[in-house]
């Protein structure tokens, strides 16, 4: 059997590649065009609706452009294969010789990669006009007009919300699961005249037994708690699961300190709130005779949280809560 293959005269790839070329210089040229047409248009509103008329007919043009040199390419095409196909005839009835001219053989990848790339170009035509409609729609949207922070707020008060609301901002969202906070910094030097506290918050602290002094920092840690108090109302008033915020949530609040003249460790003011995901119980007020550490209570709220840790700074072991697996 002797079968021959023999180049075409002229090559179809250089055919594909003019096209191609010629394709998209009509496409950009009428995409210049059309740009600049709409420039002249008074307001961006009219100019949308121009660009997107001319867009659409740009669209077409080229579907119709693409369409012709389909035609004038599928010759080449179908012509190697009808003689591949008469080739087959010739083979069944015992002519084994024939002539099959198909060229180089990658005439199909290359118009396939052709139409792959005008299909591309249409849809990211497509894809413009569809912005231009939303632009267009969304041009009468009334945009809320936002003030800017100018820094921290002044008012102790509006930072202090400030700083809660982000902080229940960011359990709703799930952006963290643990956050640390000091309502008053240590050595502050703050006055609370709102309150009837004009001198500064440390040195009431140091109050060397004074019945008047501890009278006025106790005005302080009341005001503190009032302030904290309304932060718990906006956690029990979010709703999250099958509760709110504050049935999930762990909250510890208090002091390290219970007598800020001896600076004392011992008999911490400390509340536990919250309802631990079920695993805390409320209102109750424990006092224990052997003066536990405070590491023995983060020891045990570990423990409550599933991270378990057999130790924490100077712990002795877990402060019970009633019991451990029933609280």
């Amino acid at each position: 059997m002797a079968t021959r293959i023999a180049p075409p005269a002229r090559s179809l790839r250089s055919r594909i590649l003019v096209a191609v070329v010629v394709l998209v210089g009509v496409v950009l040229l009428a995409l210049v065009a059309t740009i600049v047409l709409t420039s002249s248009y008074a307001s961006p509103r009219d100019a949308l609706a121009a660009l997107g008329s001319r867009l659409l007919w740009l669209t077409l043009g080229s579907l119709l452009l693409g369409t012709a040199i389909a035609v004038l390419l599928s010759r080449q095409i179908l012509r190697p294969l009808s003689q591949l196909t008469e080739g087959a005839a010739h083979f069944a009835e015992g002519r084994l010789e024939h002539r099959i001219d198909v060229g180089t053989g990658d005439e199909l990848e290359v118009l396939a990669r052709t139409f792959n790339h005008m299909a591309a170009h249409l849809d990211a035509l497509v894809a413009a006009l569809a912005a231009g409609n939303r632009a267009l729609q969304q041009s009468n949207v009334e945009l809320p007009t936002l003030e800017q922070p100018q820094g921290v707020p002044p008012v102790f008060e509006d930072h202090l919300a400030l700083m809660f609301d982000l902080q229940l901002l960011a359990f709703q969202s799930d952006l963290t699961r643990v956050i640390t906070f000091m309502i008053g910094k240590e050595q502050s030097a703050r006055p609370y005249p709102q309150i009837g506290v004009p001198e500064a918050h440390h040195p009431l602290s140091h109050h060397n037994d004074v019945a008047e002094i501890i009278a006025r920092l106790s005005q302080i840690n009341r005001y503190h708690t009032e302030l904290f108090s309304k932060q718990l109302a906006k956690l029990r008033a979010t709703p999250d699961g099958d509760g709110s915020l504050l049935d999930h949530m762990t909250i510890m609040y208090g002091s390290g300190i219970s007598n800020s003249t001896r600076h004392s460790g011992q008999n911490l003011p400390l509340m536990l709130i919250g309802g631990g995901a079920g695993r805390l119980d409320g209102g109750r007020h424990l006092k224990y005779t052997d003066k536990p550490s405070i590491a023995n209570l983060l020891v045990t709220l570990m423990d409550k949280l599933d991270v378990p840790v057999e130790k924490i700074g100077g712990s002795t072991g877990k402060l019970p809560l009633d019991s451990l697996a029933g609280v």
